[in-house]
């Protein structure tokens, strides 16, 4: 056999087994029917019955519409398109549409019978007349009917609802819009009333009347005061023009307690922000007032006066009379015992400012034993950096810089050096101004030992006799 025939053949076998193995496999179909409700499609399986084994039937998957894709396991699925449920927007847009339709529609045919019934009017007067219509005369006559009727049929339609809408809003939204007007014109007049009643003159007046009638009518003045002085700048200063902290101290030298007592401290801190009061504070002696309430068992109240007089604590004569009036003991006995950080941040203030501008403040706060509880406040915070604990590390430092007597009472205390050395190892290789502050503080350990040893070296010794120096 020559190759030509030989690679015929060859060519020719595959075509002959594949088409042996079709009529092989070509059977019944056994046709069932299933729904998916997520695609919104029905499938077709088509299960093919064969004489063969499992692995020669074939799968058609669809998934599309009219188009099958065939899958190795016997059966042939036909997923056949159902018509999608329309929305409510397709809905809407059916009848639109439809309307629509029917308008062009109604033009149509009205513009055209219009036309018509213009036409026989024109031939009848022409009879009666007896007068020659030419076929364009009445082509014309009924053109224009037709285009003026279709166009004036359309406008209607579109202006229609215009006019619908402007003569209901005409009967019902002016009435409507006047109830709103009436309505808004009293809710802002009821405004206006009480803003009147939240006014500086109107509350300090019920300051006055509490003044004479002592009860419940204080307390609520003082919150509104409070209130107001807190969310106005504007309020504060012209209430403090009026006198209303003359008033509310007047208040307290009443005698009060309990709700009133916290009322008004927390009006006059508000009011505090501003400068004028506090001069107002300070010329009514109202300083030891507020010393007085860092006794008080009300922790509101003792928070208040803590920072109203971190606020005076800048003014000289305000200086005077905290100490005057027995306060600096007060303020470390607080000090030691609160644990409120806003709290201890205003009294080391109180104290660094008292320690730096008064001599006799400063000498008081050593005698009181602020060293210890500053040297308390640094140990038993565990954390290397605070803001509480630098605080107390400045004030510290203010302290022993400004008067010898601290750095004195400070050495005495046991173990004092050692505690600094290892707060101020705990900083590292970092240099901040608290760690300054304390290099500062073991400098002047240092020096003091120094001058102590210079000190006992220069004293004679006992039993002997001072050596004489002649002097040139």
């Amino acid at each position: 056999m020559n190759p030509s025939a030989r690679s015929m053949q060859a060519g020719s076998s595959p075509k002959k087994a594949r088409a042996e193995q079709m009529l092989k496999r070509t059977a019944p179909m056994q046709l069932t029917e299933q729904s998916s409700s997520q695609q919104g499609r029905s499938t077709v399986l088509l299960r093919r019955s064969s004489s063969g084994t499992a692995e020669n039937s074939l799968t058609l998957d669809n998934k599309n519409p009219s188009k099958l894709v065939v899958k190795p396991d016997g059966n042939i699925l036909w997923e056949m398109p159902t018509d999608e449920p329309h929305g409510r927007m397709d809905a809407i847009r059916d009848v639109l549409h439809g309307a629509a339709e029917a308008a062009l529609a109604l033009s149509v045919v009205g513009s055209g019978c219009m036309g018509l019934l213009v036409g026989m009017m024109e031939l009848f007067k022409a009879s009666d007349s007896n007068y020659c219509l030419t076929s364009q005369n009445l082509a014309m006559t009924i053109a224009v009917t037709i285009s003026s009727t279709f166009a004036g049929t359309v406008a209607g339609l579109a202006y229609a609802p215009l006019l619908a809408a402007r003569m209901v809003c005409g009967r019902f939204a002016r009435p409507a819009a006047f109830v709103g007007a009436c309505w808004a014109a009293t809710r802002g007049v009821l405004r206006l009333m009480a803003l009147r009643g939240l006014g500086p003159a109107s509350l300090l007046k019920q300051l006055e009347e509490a003044a004479l009638n002592i009860g419940g009518s204080c307390i609520s003045a003082a919150e509104k005061v409070a209130e107001r002085a807190a969310a106005s700048g504007r309020f504060r200063r012209a209430f403090v023009k009026l006198g209303g902290v003359e008033e509310l101290l007047k208040l307290l030298k009443n005698g009060l307690d309990g709700d009133a007592v916290r009322a008004i401290m927390k009006a006059l801190a508000e009011l505090l922000r501003e400068p004028d009061a506090q001069k107002a504070v300070v010329v009514e002696d109202g300083v030891p007032l507020l010393v007085h309430g860092l006794t008080h068992p009300d922790a509101d109240v003792t928070a208040c006066c803590t920072e109203m007089l971190a606020r005076l604590a800048t003014d000289t004569t305000a200086q005077a009379e905290i100490r005057a009036s027995g306060g600096i003991p007060v303020l470390v006995q607080l000090l030691s015992k609160s644990s409120s950080a806003s709290q201890q941040l205003q009294l080391l203030c109180i104290a660094s400012t008292l320690a730096a501008g008064n001599v006799e403040a400063s000498d008081a706060l050593a005698e009181a034993g602020v060293g210890r509880v500053l040297m308390q406040i640094i140990g038993d915070t565990p954390l290397p950096r605070t803001q509480v604990k630098e605080a107390a590390i400045s004030t510290l430092h203010t302290l022993t810089t400004s008067n010898p007597t601290h750095l004195s009472a400070l050495r005495a205390l046991p173990q004092a050096q050692q505690q600094l050395e290892a707060v101020a190892a705990a900083y590292g290789n970092s240099w901040y101004s608290t760690k300054a502050a304390l290099a500062k503080l073991l400098s002047q350990f240092a020096a003091a030992e120094a001058d102590e040893e210079a000190a006992a070296a220069a004293v004679p010794i006992a039993g002997e006799a001072p050596e004489m120096v002649d002097l040139p």
